[in-house]
């Protein structure tokens, strides 16, 4: 619930409006999301007997690039993670984060106008969708909650210390049920015109009319080959298998009712409202500063540099990496004594770096502080991994 209200309060609309208009103009990528069993693969399978429509199955790309985001952060030292380390993005960067995207997708099937990710949980992460693609195009399937949560709770994904940790309790699943409801309730205000509600028990009861919907909201013409999508020839990877395989059937419609003596924990959990956070602050420090700090000291401009990286420090007083490079700055302008208090104080937030080691130790050397030198020189050694020679920045 933290990190959804984090999630929320960091994707405002300032806060995406500063960023409108960067990333990829494509509509090639199509996301699927919704809660587990809430007829993402049926969607997904009836899409993908279309001609112009690859269905990719869970690509997982959206939370690989997080994963990114946040080992990079902790390289740095920075303190922050996704969502917020968003702010140090420039136009660039995110051009080149879509583009990387799209050849990925490219790998898989690129004659095609729509490759469909269908990722349930990917409805975490549709401010980051939108920032790289403002015009992805995204399909949210919706089911009676009840529904999903018996599905779930009856349904052994093999994963109770992985992401599907939640299924194995009925208040659990009644939680994420909340959270996946007042994100959804935020991103369409956000993207009105850019997210379709699909209904599992309409797409069961009517399922040329849901289709049809569906490939107008994607700007495709009518294929009645979308009908027979049991018979689409594609790995399908989830709890669904076998379901997608076989005719459509309403059965699993207000199936909760077989199980409604036993669901006060799930009712408890659905009946919470918590608020809505309050957006955050725009950040401080004009996007991607750090990086012009970078920039200016590798080009020797070590006075504006230092500058920068006193200006992150302010902003951020424990980002290591910063705290480094400004010693390295001062070690360029001549100043020993300030630049190995200022990497003394990046090791001592962040020390896991062996080049930093190495600047102090050189740093201490120039100073004629033997002791200190041989000391920070001996750290690095332990830090290096055995089969690098290690170098100073």
């Amino acid at each position: 619930r933290a990190e959804v209200n984090r999630i929320i309060a960091r994707f405002s609309a300032d806060f995406l409006g500063s960023m409108q208009g960067w990333g990829s103009p494509s509509t090639v990528p199509v996301f699927i999301v919704g809660m587990p069993r809430s007829g993402t693969t049926l969607a997904e399978q009836i899409l993908a007997g279309h001609s112009q429509v690859h269905g990719a199955g869970e690509l997982g790309l959206s939370g690989d690039m997080i994963t990114k985001f946040n080992l990079w952060e902790h390289k740095l030292g920075s303190t922050i993670s996704y969502p917020d380390c968003l702010a140090d993005l420039t136009p660039d960067k995110v051009r080149r984060l879509a583009d990387h995207w799209l050849a990925e997708l490219r790998e898989r099937n690129y004659q095609v106008a729509c490759v469909v990710d269908k990722l349930p949980h990917n409805f975490e992460h549709i401010g980051l969708i939108k920032l790289l693609f403002p015009n992805a195009r995204i399909i949210s399937c919706r089911r009676d909650p009840r529904d999903v949560a018996v599905s779930n709770y009856v349904t052994d994904y093999a994963a109770k210390f992985g992401g599907m940790g939640f299924t194995y309790d009925l208040g659990w699943i009644g939680e994420q049920l909340v959270d996946h409801a007042r994100l959804m309730e935020h991103w369409r205000a956000l993207f009105p015109d850019s997210i379709l509600d699909v209904r599992y028990e309409d797409t069961v009861t009517d399922t040329e009319g849901e289709a049809r919907r569906m490939l107008a909201f994607l700007g495709l013409d009518w294929e009645p080959a979308v009908m027979e999508f049991q018979s689409v020839d594609r790995p399908v990877k989830t709890a669904s298998t076998w379901q997608v395989r076989q005719p459509v059937y309403t059965t699993s419609k207000a199936r909760w009712r077989n199980y409604e003596a036993y669901l006060a924990p799930l009712e408890e959990a659905l009946a919470q409202a918590p608020s809505q956070p309050a957006p955050l602050p725009f950040p401080s420090l004009p996007r991607g500063h750090f990086f012009d700090g970078m920039k200016l000291l590798e080009r020797g401009q070590h006075v504006e540099a230092k500058q920068v990286f006193l200006a992150v420090i302010a902003a951020r007083p424990n980002h290591a990496a910063a705290h480094h490079f400004l010693g390295v700055a001062m070690a360029q302008g001549g100043q020993l004594i300030e630049a190995s208090d200022a990497i003394r104080r990046a090791v001592s937030l962040h020390g896991i770096h062996a080049a930093w080691f190495d600047n102090l130790a050189q740093i201490e050397q120039a100073l004629g502080n033997m002791a200190a030198a041989q000391a920070a020189a001996k750290r690095a050694e332990q830090l290096r991994p055995s089969h690098a020679t290690g170098q100073a920045a």
